[in-house]
């Protein structure tokens, strides 16, 4: 299903969030037009989920790329921050467009389940952005564990609100987008809200 959707739609670029090294080596089989990269969480190599990035190599042409764990050592495989649940990890990316050269920074990343290290996250995420994108255009995708509701709120424990003091809500600004409700727990709907 995942290979037909993206026969459909041919993304430029994606990020998958929390995949293990088997799944992302079978889609690598069966994406041929696609490179890609992720570091597992507990080793930085193939231990534990990954967050990968998958780039279309017609399209894009990757300049610098890395991954940073959410900790006082983020570039330590496996650590954390103190009151965080789970380990977490960003994989990022700066590309070319081939066709015009412009380049722009690209972060894919899974949060933690603890409402205050998301915001400790998300403000490490803006740092990084200064660290790696260098004032390029940014482009942040992820599972943020969070309800949509209280997007352009105040709560800055809420990663959403976080981000969006330097960024725009791509959902919520696209001309085309889906209202459809999130699929997760293997296909059920929880609460009935999009989990962001």
């Amino acid at each position: 299903a995942i290979v037909e959707m993206v026969s459909d739609e041919c993304p430029a670029l994606m990020g998958l969030q929390e995949c293990m090294a088997n799944q992302k080596d079978a889609l690598d089989l069966l994406l041929q037009e696609y490179e890609s990269f992720g570091a597992g969480i507990l080793d930085g190599k193939l231990k534990g989920p990954m967050n990968a990035i998958y780039y279309r190599k017609d399209c894009l042409k990757l300049e610098d790329y890395g991954h940073f764990w959410y900790s006082d050592t983020p570039d330590e495989p496996k650590t954390k921050f103190e009151n965080a649940k789970h380990t977490c990890c960003a994989s990022w990316a700066v590309f070319s467009i081939r066709r015009t050269g412009r380049k722009f920074f690209f972060l894919n990343t899974a949060l933690d389940i603890v409402a205050e290290v998301r915001g400790m996250q998300a403000r490490m995420i803006l740092e990084m952005m200064d660290e790696y994108g260098k004032g390029l255009p940014c482009i942040v995708v992820g599972d943020f564990h969070y309800k949509e509701a209280g997007t352009f709120g105040t709560d800055m424990n809420n990663p959403s609100v976080v981000l969006n003091t330097r960024m725009i809500d791509g959902r919520r600004m696209s001309l085309c987008t889906s209202v459809v409700k999130s699929a997760n727990f293997y296909g059920k709907q929880k609460n009935g809200n999009r989990d962001f």
